[in-house]
């Protein structure tokens, strides 16, 4: 997450808090953020994460 949270230009707390203020009601967050890793490694693999993921819990794309 560090890295990810570095390649946007945040830091780490800060993207965690994003992702936190965004994500659904009853959501566990643990959750919210291993999606949203799986994600961010299968995009930079070049594998579509919707796919993967199967359209579940996904964290919204973060504004820049």
């Amino acid at each position: 997450m560090q890295a990810i949270a570095s390649g946007r230009g945040l830091p780490l707390a800060r993207l965690v808090a994003d992702l936190d203020a965004h994500r659904a009601d009853g959501t566990n967050l643990s959750s919210l953020l291993r999606i949203f890793v799986l994600e961010a490694a299968l995009e930079r693999a070049g594998t579509d994460p919707d796919a993967a993921t199967r359209g579940g819990d996904a964290p919204p794309p973060l504004a820049d």
